[in-house]
């Protein structure tokens, strides 16, 4: 974030604030994905603000991000995902990987054991929880 704050030009002190230009970009870009409002961020364990999105929001923004032509910023974003490590989550062999076994497969596990995947010819993403014990 601080990078992109650099490149537009932006103060980098602030970057982390909500009302800073950067995270209003953010947000007016997941609103974008998700075709729905995005509620008021928490603050993540760095600082930096958090934004919530809802189950069908996030499965929205999924699929768009992999149906997008490859030339768009959506498309490289997918293509950035579906090249090895095939998630921005790394290559842990703790966590499920599907992209290995599926070309095409766009899957990334976040936080809490939420996990999404999209395919450009899938009818639907999907998203789940994982539930763990312990």
């Amino acid at each position: 974030m601080w990078r992109a704050a650099v490149r537009a030009g932006w103060p980098t002190a602030t970057y982390r604030d909500p009302d800073h230009p950067l995270q209003q970009l953010i947000r007016a870009t997941l609103e974008d994905y998700v075709s729905e409002p995005v509620p008021d961020p928490s603050v993540d364990g760095c600082g930096a603000p958090l934004f919530a999105l809802s189950l069908l929001g996030l499965a929205k923004s999924f699929s768009q991000i992999a149906i997008a032509e490859a030339s768009t910023p959506a498309g490289r974003v997918a293509a950035s995902i579906r090249t090895p490590p095939f998630d921005a989550t790394g290559t842990d062999d703790t966590l499920p990987t599907p992209a290995h076994a599926n070309a095409g497969l766009l899957h990334e596990a976040g936080a809490r054991g939420a996990h999404a995947s999209a395919r450009a010819r899938m009818c639907r993403p999907t998203v789940r929880r994982r539930h763990c014990r312990g």
